[in-house]
């Protein structure tokens, strides 16, 4: 019910009858690490974005934090979904587990595949409205119910583009362990990983430009006489958190953009031509793992750690938060006893 492709991502894999198993190339030490990395990713950064999403909920309703809130909730699915495959990781030789039903595969490759994308179109937003304010150097008013319109039709799309896909295609499962869409037709499949690259990996060249510009301006505002009052204290601080928050994401991608950028080319020339290092057996069954999968729970559990270390409310709420659980089982202990 589920087999292993071997010449496409994991490509070239020689098959004649000399070259050993790709499973004999696997290193249970690499695996278990990243396994444990992946597990700890589920038990912590689930209920900091849930209570991220809380908080944020709670503020007075503006663009930036409804984009705040869907990014808190987009990354609970990224801690929460990524479990098949941390079950993969943890198992013996990669046994492919819930993934060798078809039915649960293509499913969570759509799922998968569209809340990476989601995540890096609403980090792209905040970047952008944040460029904005400070390049304008006036607070800028954008209407929620048009962040929702932008929203809505490009998270219809990301989803409605893989499952009209997977019609002409089949879902398979890679040696790697992460199984994805490949179609019928060469062509249609090289569109179709294109287009995946263009939505999961390449948006971290306009956010790197984006967080140029603001870091720019920041600067030269800094440095330039003027007014300093407690309005543009706040401005400052809050450009500076997003900054820090967009370099992190764009650090954790830059893996996934280094594995687009040299499979391209691969995929298109039949894996004659790569541009930045060649394909080896070591590379094709950790590379993919590391950049589309572990890399992406990281980031899910460094976002709540930022808003804490740079959002003073946020920290107050927490703690609030905290106090209320503590309050909560001190009253229950006492009622018990």
């Amino acid at each position: 019910h589920y087999f292993i492709q071997s010449n496409l991502r994991l490509s070239p894999m020689n098959s004649s009858s000399d070259t050993p198993p790709w499973h004999t190339f696997l290193l249970p030490e690499v695996d278990l690490f990243l396994g444990g990395v992946s597990m700890f990713c589920h038990v912590t950064a689930t209920p900091l974005n849930l209570f991220s999403f809380y908080l944020f909920r709670k503020q007075k309703p503006s663009a930036t934090f409804l984009v705040y809130m869907l990014i808190s909730l987009t990354n609970v699915w990224l801690a929460i979904g990524s479990l098949p495959y941390t079950i993969v990781l943890l198992s013996k030789q990669r046994d492919p587990g819930v993934f060798q039903n078809y039915i649960f595969r293509i499913g969570w490759v759509i799922t998968w595949e569209s809340s990476i994308a989601f995540s890096v179109f609403l980090v792209l937003m905040i970047t952008a409205l944040r460029t904005i304010t400070i390049v304008m150097r006036r607070k800028v008013v954008i209407k929620r119910k048009w962040v929702v319109i932008v929203t809505v039709t490009y998270g219809t799309f990301i989803v409605v583009e893989p499952f009209i896909m997977s019609f002409f295609g089949t879902c398979i499962y890679d040696a790697d362990g992460i199984p994805y869409l490949i179609h019928k037709f060469r062509t249609i499949n090289i569109v179709q990983q294109v287009l995946s690259s263009l939505q999961l990996a390449f948006p971290i060249i306009p956010l790197i430009i984006l967080t140029l510009i603001t870091s720019i301006k920041l600067m030269k505002s800094a440095s330039t006489p003027g007014i300093s009052n407690r309005s543009a204290a706040h401005k400052k601080h809050a450009t500076i958190t997003v900054i820090l928050f967009t370099s992190v994401f764009i650090t954790l991608k830059i893996p996934l953009f280094i594995a687009f950028l040299n499979w391209i080319p691969g995929l298109i020339t039949d894996y004659q031509y790569t541009i930045l290092f060649e394909f080896n057996m070591y590379m094709a069954l950790y590379n993919w793992p590391v950049a589309y999968i572990v890399l992406i729970q990281i980031n899910s559990l460094a976002s709540p750690i930022i808003y804490f270390c740079r959002m003073s409310w946020f920290r107050t709420g927490v703690v609030q938060l905290l106090s209320t659980a503590g309050m909560t089982s001190v009253v229950r202990a006492s009622n018990t006893s």
